[in-house]
């Protein structure tokens, strides 16, 4: 399961009240809200496509990638749009053949995927807030500090 903590840069009122008024929209874990790594936007291979099938628990996939054309071991994938969305990791570098092979992935499916269009581009899982609480702080020039824990929503 995943789980991140999120350091927003220190911000103005203007921007930081939009912050604070969607976490507290969050009402705590109740609310979920779809979230990817911010660094690796896309992957380092050169995939431009990929289909996946396999079944609930599974950590190795069924996997379809234009023949020559690579995943690479670091990747981020995603399955699924909106509360459906799940984030996952290549765990070894892949190389395309056009025909199904195995791909190792973390973590496991959750359910079920049949031919599914994998997410090369802008993976991202659907999470939760780690704690009932919403914190934040204000300094004396009106700046902003605001930090947040998240885990997937499972």
């Amino acid at each position: 399961m995943w789980s991140v903590d999120v350091s927003l840069k220190p911000m103005r009122r203007d921007t930081a009240e939009k912050w604070v008024a969607w976490l507290i929209s969050l009402r705590g874990q109740h609310g979920t809200f779809l979230l990817s790594d911010p660094i690796s936007h896309s992957i380092q291979g050169t995939a431009t496509a990929a289909t996946v099938s396999g079944s609930a628990g599974d950590n190795t996939v069924s996997t379809v990638v234009t023949s020559g054309q690579t995943l690479k071991a670091g990747d981020f994938i995603g399955f699924g749009a909106g509360s459906d969305s799940t984030l996952h990791k290549v765990l070894e570098d892949y190389t395309g053949t056009g025909s199904a092979a195995d791909l190792e992935i973390w973590p496991s499916l959750r359910k079920a995927r049949s031919s599914v269009s994998a997410d090369l581009t802008s993976a991202n899982g659907l999470f939760r807030l780690s704690s009932n609480e919403t914190a934040y702080s204000v300094d004396q020039l009106a700046v902003y500090g605001i930090s947040f824990g998240a885990m997937e929503a499972v």
